[in-house]
């Protein structure tokens, strides 16, 4: 029963790995319909624990590859140049699209 529930949490977490939520969601409720022993309660929380960590890192993740995208974006639309003086300038270039070279 044990070896049984781990292997569903694990397909679960390659489910997840994958981005197939549904699947995922599935899965887990197969293990809540077929209940957890109370002796191996633990093994499994840390099992779900370990899903949970791992989802919310690569959500994290994803969220700063995208604000790293969108930033470089906001750069290629504009020049950054510096007076004489070391004074900064910003001049917004008029074309909302980057290019690539």
């Amino acid at each position: 029963m044990m070896t049984e529930l781990l292997e569903i949490l694990n397909d679960a977490q390659t489910a997840l790995d994958h981005g197939d939520l549904d699947k995922a969601e599935a899965l887990l409720g197969e293990v809540e319909a077929a209940g957890v022993d109370p002796a191996r309660a633990l093994q499994s929380r840390q099992v779900v624990a370990r899903m949970m960590a791992l989802t919310a890192a690569r959500s994290q993740g994803l969220a700063a590859a995208i604000d790293g995208v969108r930033a470089a974006q906001r750069a290629a639309r504009s020049l950054q140049t510096y007076d004489n003086c070391g004074r900064r300038q910003i001049d917004v270039i008029a074309s909302r699209q980057t290019h690539r070279f």
